[in-house]
């Protein structure tokens, strides 16, 4: 199972860094590289080890207005398994641990999507 490395954020929160494919702009080409999200309680750590050991990964992309950043939790055979949008700025570490754990509830069957 991977290893996460723990990180501090402002005001002492806690987080880790996950690993990300990003598909940099214009041609998609992808680049890999660690990304923080808040894990004040470690679930986020445990959800994120659970996802890829299923073979899962973990993908940014910034969108063409230059603001906004989708990231998302992908089955390299079967495709994307739950998307978070976020204004790119401090909110985003925040929005990878809700990716992450409503993306592990989606897998364990624990959230269903409401279509």
């Amino acid at each position: 199972m991977p290893t996460y490395a723990a990180s501090e954020g402002p005001n002492g929160i806690r987080g880790i860094r996950l690993p990300f494919v990003q598909y940099m702009m214009p041609e998609g080409r992808p680049q890999h590289l660690h990304l923080d999200a808040l894990d004040p309680d470690g679930k986020t750590a445990k959800a994120a080890e659970a996802l890829q050991a299923r073979g899962l990964v973990f993908e940014a992309e910034m969108l063409r207005n230059y603001a906004t950043i989708s990231f998302t939790v992908t089955d390299p055979e079967e495709g994307d398994v739950d998307c978070e949008l976020v204004v790119n700025g401090p909110e985003v570490p925040g929005a990878i641990r809700t990716l992450i754990l409503r993306a592990a509830a989606l897998v364990d069957g624990q959230l269903a999507l409401p279509f």
